[in-house]
């Protein structure tokens, strides 16, 4: 911790005036840059809306014999120019006329040119200057993977965190490969801890490696019979829009909601997914409530399909650690949540809770939050606060972890302080071991699952009402198992993933069936 300043040495008055002066010119100019960074991404927004709408057009595609034929004549004066230096560079004419009609046998006209093509950017031609030549379509450098001549289904991540949308992906992907019929793709916005995970599912794309990495990946997919796109964030407006080019249903699945998509995501990119979606599958009702009342949808044009979880894989991961997750007392009731630290999540609610039960606790009680840091000022501030309360000894702030489910089993309540969240997987994960959920109405999906039987419910942003919540579940341990067994039935019901896998592979087919090409 840094140490506090020297008490007998208060600052000057005038040094205080000019730090001030300087942090306002500060903000000030962080704030024109914040701007013009908006505008630039605005205007490269708009700029690739137009080249896709140019690219797309019937103008375009009508006058690409007319380009390709301008670059071939261009590549044929070129090999033309430089056939005498190519000629003495593979051994005479007999040895080129050999090659060449090895190639054309090969592969006919188009392989000789390739060919040629390949040769002439390594010799001068006598007489002329170094012969450059006009690259033929880019080699693909695609990621090695299996050739297969199964139709593909394109997933698209936007990273590939240890976070709920992109754990819930590798679930989906593992439920519709199991039917062997599809072949699953993935594009990532950018890497993260599970990038080896979606690797060991299919052929996957980095789409954050460099500027090529999105002209290499479409590359590659229009040689494929693409069947169907899976978007799972509304936040990939631009590509989703290019990907238009593939022909085929695009399925945005949407698992953000109103605060998050008008502050964090570009509006010009999420317009962009309006636009370009076939058809949207909402995370709760209350996205799609957002999404038909504020984004004005068809309500046609919305699919209700809740993420899922795998019950039993659930209880399989966590069997072994649950006695070893925590180093409490048996005895100690525990108190817990997960998710990143941050504001959306209500973090500084979860602490404002443990104030308010822990004044009137002398139970061995216990508050736990499962989960990493945005940054490391965020640990730092909650951990001021908790220490400036005095009850930092009965507060645990894990950190990072790879395995959440030992920590969720351990739990006796979870408490959900988001201020939003769609439809949190971590809250069905806890319901899976049988814990209740205590959730804020207005916040999300999560009342959903709760309703009147898996937990409790209370009112927005009411500190006092949740922390009466959790000492009547303290206080009454019927009331608390059979609320836990009832969201541990839930979850099984209707949230498991031979449900909502077959819900989500049912509309998938549904949609390639309504496809063109496909008539029903």
């Amino acid at each position: 911790m840094t140490p506090p300043p020297d008490s007998t040495h208060p600052a000057d008055p005038s040094d205080v005036v000019t730090i001030e002066q300087q942090l306002a010119a500060a903000c000030q100019s962080l704030e024109r840059e914040r701007m013009e960074n908006q505008r630039l991404r605005e205007d490269i927004s708009r700029q690739t809306t137009l080249l896709d709408e140019i690219l797309l057009s019937t103008a375009w595609k009508l006058t690409a014999p007319l380009r390709h034929y301008g670059k071939l004549r261009q590549k044929v004066r070129r090999v033309i120019h430089a056939l005498p230096a190519i000629a003495a560079r593979t051994g005479g004419w007999r040895a080129l006329t050999r090659i060449t009609y090895q190639a054309w046998r090969r592969r006919g006209s188009a392989e000789v040119l390739l060919l040629a093509h390949n040769q002439v950017g390594t010799v001068d031609a006598p007489g002329h200057p170094a012969a450059v030549i006009i690259d033929p379509e880019p080699a693909i450098d695609c990621p090695s993977s299996v050739a297969s001549d199964r139709p593909v289904l394109l997933f698209i991540s936007h990273e590939a965190s240890r976070t709920g949308a992109p754990v819930f992906l590798l679930g989906l992907i593992d439920y519709l490969a199991a039917a062997g019929e599809y072949e699953p793709v993935i594009l990532l916005g950018r890497g993260g801890e599970l990038e080896s995970d979606f690797r060991k599912r299919g052929t996957t794309f980095d789409l954050n490696e460099g500027r090529d990495a999105v002209p290499t990946a479409l590359a590659w997919l229009k040689t494929r019979d693409v069947r169907l796109v899976y978007s799972n964030t509304i936040t990939n407006g631009i590509l989703q829009r290019r990907l238009r080019a593939l022909r085929c249903p695009i399925l945005c699945h949407v698992h953000e909601l109103a605060y998050s998509i008008d502050h964090y995501f570009d509006q010009a990119g999420i317009q962009q997914v309006m636009e370009s979606t076939s058809l949207f599958l909402a995370g709760s009702r209350a996205v799609a409530d957002y999404l038909v009342h504020q984004r004005m949808r068809p309500a046609n044009e919305v699919v209700l399909a809740y993420p899922f979880i795998d019950v039993e894989q659930n209880r399989r991961a966590a069997a072994s650690a649950r006695a070893t997750s925590l180093d409490l007392p048996d005895d100690t009731f525990v108190i817990g949540a997960c998710g990143m630290l941050g504001w959306r999540k209500g973090t500084d609610l979860f602490v404002q809770v443990a104030r308010l039960v822990l004044a009137h606790s002398r139970q061995p009680v216990h508050f736990v939050w499962v989960g990493g840091a945005i940054t490391a000022n965020d640990l730092q501030q909650l951990r001021h606060d908790t220490e400036t309360l005095g009850i930092s000894s009965r507060m645990l702030f894990t950190g990072p972890v790879k395995a959440h489910l030992p920590y969720l089993a351990r739990f006796d309540v979870f408490l959900l302080t988001s201020r939003e969240d769609p439809f949190p997987l971590v809250a069905m994960d806890a319901a899976s071991f049988g814990v209740p959920i205590i959730c804020f109405s207005g916040a999300g999906g999560a009342p959903e699952l709760v309703e009147e039987d898996a937990g409790i419910i209370v009112p927005y942003l009411d500190c006092e009402e949740m922390a009466t919540a959790v000492c009547r579940l303290h206080d009454n341990p019927d009331l608390r198992r059979r609320l836990g067994d009832r969201a541990r039935k839930k979850v099984m019901e209707r949230h498991d993933i031979s449900v909502g896998g077959q819900h989500i592979y049912n509309i998938i087919k549904q949609q390639i069936g309504h496809s063109p090409g496909n008539p029903q």
